[in-house]
């Protein structure tokens, strides 16, 4: 899976993604990076800002798609 992640806030900031210990670089503001992932199955993944872990921002949900015959 492929994440593009752009920092839309006046200060810098880094996205840190919980169960994959991935994470953007501290992105300056207007910069944007692209993660990407894989996911041994279906799996939600809570999302931070990295310097405030304390609460998450949202979820990812990774979810398997296949063809329709």
């Amino acid at each position: 899976m492929e994440l593009t992640v752009t920092n839309q806030d006046n200060v810098r900031h880094a996205l840190y993604i919980d169960g994959l210990n991935l994470m953007t670089r501290f992105l300056e503001p207007g910069e944007s990076e692209v993660l990407t992932f894989y996911s041994e199955g279906e799996a939600t993944y809570n999302y931070y800002d990295y310097e405030h872990r304390e609460s998450p921002l949202g979820q990812i949900h990774a979810v398997k798609v296949t063809t329709y015959e």
